[in-house]
């Protein structure tokens, strides 16, 4: 896991930078060590990345894509010496400081990566790729609240990055339901389609609904809204703030929970054997539009946008395929069923999506 998301990481820039600084000749140099590295010809990248760095010792991101290149290889303690001068240039970007700490990470020296994080974090403190970094680090640790908390805080002041909405929404999904749904789907909406983690969350999002929706002998249970143990100890008093996110996610979980419970036709549930279908689960979001009330922000402000786009959807006439297409892991062989018969529906979405419509 380390070594992908270091990966991950060091793909970022490269493409936007591409080309910075450059003759036309050196742009289709650069174009070749994008293709190689792709194609796991990293010594051949990193050959041509060598001749452009002795032209152009203070282009960054060209230190960066060697890097990129040499932690394919697994060779960590060069990749991160080839980044280490870019965190002083003039051009140094967050994801130069994220991938230098991962580098030192994955070598074994997770103090030392996180001085590099909070070193970027001093230049860069709205960077939502140096929190994600940090509770990565910590969750390996087994710190996981704190790691939480770091994810959490790297959405508030990057709120378009949406790696941390990923991670927050994996530690989240079995204790704190509402909000893993929340943070799951604003990661889908602000992802491309192609991320692999996409897939994964489509399958939590359905796994979330359908554990807390539970069909009884007729009746309907939900348990979205958690038991919460509001004991306030020395720590508690400590941290006002703490105890207030904790009393404001009680909150949320409540009125989501009988919003959700108010959405839900018993009568359909039953014909389908008490089976959760995507067709019942997307009629239920529809009506929980209506009955949640969250304007202005309630509780915070992530899932009143979220739910705001969702009736941005629904209003253009795209509210099922866009269910079907977000759930579609939790019940793929229905998806696979209803995506013939919609073509057109499926297209109409995803031009919208995309700002064609």
């Amino acid at each position: 896991m380390k070594k992908i998301l270091l990966l991950l990481v060091l793909s970022v820039i490269t493409v936007s930078s591409l080309a910075q600084g450059l003759s036309k000749e050196e742009e289709e140099r650069f174009k070749l060590v994008l293709t190689y590295s792709d194609s796991g010809r990293e010594d051949e990248s990193i050959a041509i990345l060598d001749e452009l760095i002795e032209k152009h010792p203070d282009l960054s991101f060209l230190k960066y894509e060697k890097a990129y290149c040499l932690s394919h290889k697994q060779d960590y303690k060069n990749a991160y010496e080839t980044l280490k001068p870019a965190m002083s240039a003039p051009d140094t970007v967050p994801e130069i400081f994220a991938s230098a700490g991962q580098c030192q990470d994955m070598m074994g020296k997770p103090e030392d990566a996180m001085k590099t994080f909070a070193a970027g974090l001093e230049k860069f403190p709205n960077s939502g790729c140096l929190h994600l970094e940090i509770g990565n680090v910590l969750t390996a640790q087994g710190h996981t609240r704190e790691g939480l908390d770091a994810y959490e805080r790297g959405i508030e002041v990057d709120p378009t990055y949406p790696s941390n909405y990923y991670r927050a929404a994996q530690l989240l999904s079995t204790d704190y339901p509402v909000k893993a749904i929340i943070y799951a789907e604003t990661h889908n909406l602000r992802s491309n389609f192609n991320d692999p983690r996409w897939v994964e969350l489509s399958k939590l999002l359905y796994d979330t609904y359908n554990e807390n929706i539970h069909f009884e002998a007729d009746t309907v249970r939900t348990t979205f809204a958690r038991d919460r143990d509001f004991v306030v100890d020395t720590n508690a008093v400590n941290s006002p703030v703490e105890l207030l996110k904790a009393l404001v996610t009680a909150a949320q979980e409540i009125d989501f929970d009988e919003a959700m419970k108010a959405s839900i036709d018993v009568g359909a549930l039953r014909a389908a054997g008490g089976q959760l279908t995507l067709a019942e689960l997307t009629a239920i979001r529809r009506r929980f539009l209506e009955n949640y009330d969250n304007k202005k922000g309630k509780y915070d402000k992530f899932s009143f946008l979220l739910f705001d786009f969702q009736k941005d959807i629904l209003d253009a006439g795209h509210w099922d395929a866009y269910n079907m297409f977000t759930l579609r892991e939790g019940r793929p062989e229905e998806f696979k069923a209803w995506q013939p018969d919609h073509d057109p529906d499926m297209i109409a979405f995803l031009k919208f999506m995309t700002g064609e419509e």
